[in-house]
């Protein structure tokens, strides 16, 4: 963690203005601002503030984001809270992924991410997350709940390891008036996952998708808004045209008998609702990430050089020097062979014992 000091404010593009002033920030997001702000307007110092009390007031957890790992941080944090029942816990997280964590009762609050270096004097006990799964070696074959817990400095029972999603029965109706059922077995598709390599190939996926629809399904596709453009094509609802929040896209889930998707939010999205869930695994190991889903299943994907369980970093999307570097000199065209391998027949007939057909 870095000690980010601005004397004007800076542009951050998607993530909003950050505005002049003293922040407490992870490293790689503090370099980028650096990179963004004006010459001589921004410095940027080590942080050597954290302690653990032994009978702390306030706590303060820094994790940024994204949906899925704040999905899977929140058995840690319900530990954490059961670890210190007196104290006061809050959460620092970028605002587009805040919303993931609301009405979960053991979050007393919700703090702006990059931290006000003021507001962070506030709390006797700052737990940073950085690098709790990103260039951590013991983080690769530890299932995802337990590398965050470690870094918390508490363990999750085994019995206590289910994720929380809330969702209130207002956004539940909602889904259920605006995208009603009809008698077609319903999925919805997360095209892509955040990072690339964990993307599966999406020639293969439209296949998948052909097949589904000639078998009678429904696809509701899911994804950033506005991600996808499609043609209007019988029975595939484009739900990024609707510009739907997370929260609205989560909560439509509840109207799908299943979800197909890469290593992503969705599937612990789904995990958490108890939705059904199948997902692609290539570059992690489905035992390091979903074992909590009893809902969520998934296929791995299997080679020489999988799991790789490579984490991007900066300009750095891919591993060196691994077949997928060499799918295509454009790093934003590439793809994971290891997931192509995965063959668009064999994810359909898994959808299919998952769902079967109702037949007369």
């Amino acid at each position: 963690m870095h000690i980010l000091t601005l004397t004007q404010p800076v542009d951050a593009g998607p993530n909003g203005m950050v505005a002049a002033g003293s922040y407490l920030i992870e490293n790689q997001n503090g370099a980028a601002l650096m990179l963004m702000a004006a010459p001589g307007t921004a410095t940027l110092e080590p942080w050597t503030g954290a302690f653990r009390p032994p009978d702390p007031k306030n706590i303060l957890v820094i994790r940024p984001g994204a949906f899925g790992d704040l999905i899977q941080l929140t058995p840690a944090l319900r530990a954490l809270d059961r670890k210190y029942p007196n104290a006061h816990l809050s959460v620092s997280v970028n605002p587009k992924f805040r919303e993931v964590l609301l009405g979960l009762p053991y979050i007393d609050g919700l703090v702006p991410y990059p931290v006000p270096l003021e507001q962070a004097g506030e709390f006797d006990m700052v737990l940073p997350m950085e690098f709790a799964l990103e260039h951590n070696e013991s983080a690769k074959d530890m299932h995802i709940v337990d590398a965050l817990a470690a870094k918390l400095g508490v363990e999750v029972p085994e019995n206590y390891r289910h994720a929380d999603f809330l969702l209130t029965d207002d956004e539940k109706a909602w889904a259920r008036e605006k995208y009603p059922r009809n008698k077609l077995r319903r999925i919805a598709i997360q095209t892509a996952a955040s990072e690339l390599h964990r993307t599966y190939e999406q020639s293969q996926l439209v296949q998948v998708m052909r097949l589904l629809v000639a078998d009678g399904w429904e696809i509701y596709l899911t994804g950033e808004p506005r991600q996808i453009t499609t043609n209007k094509e019988p029975n595939i609802v484009n739900l990024t045209a609707d510009q739907l929040s997370f929260r609205q896209s989560a909560v439509v889930l509840l109207t799908c008998d299943v979800a197909l998707g890469p290593d992503s939010a969705i599937l612990h999205v789904c995990g958490a609702l108890g939705v059904k869930a199948l997902g692609l695994f290539g570059p992690f190991h489905w035992k390091t990430r979903t074992t909590n889903h009893p809902t969520v299943w998934g296929i791995q994907a299997v080679a020489d050089c999988a799991p790789c369980n490579f984490h991007s970093w900066g300009p750095k999307r891919w591993p060196v020097g691994q077949p997928c570097e060499k799918t295509n000199p454009d790093p934003k065209l590439r793809w994971c062979p290891v997931l192509a391998s995965i063959e668009p027949e064999r994810i359909f007939d898994k959808l299919n014992r998952l769902v079967p057909k109702i037949t007369a």
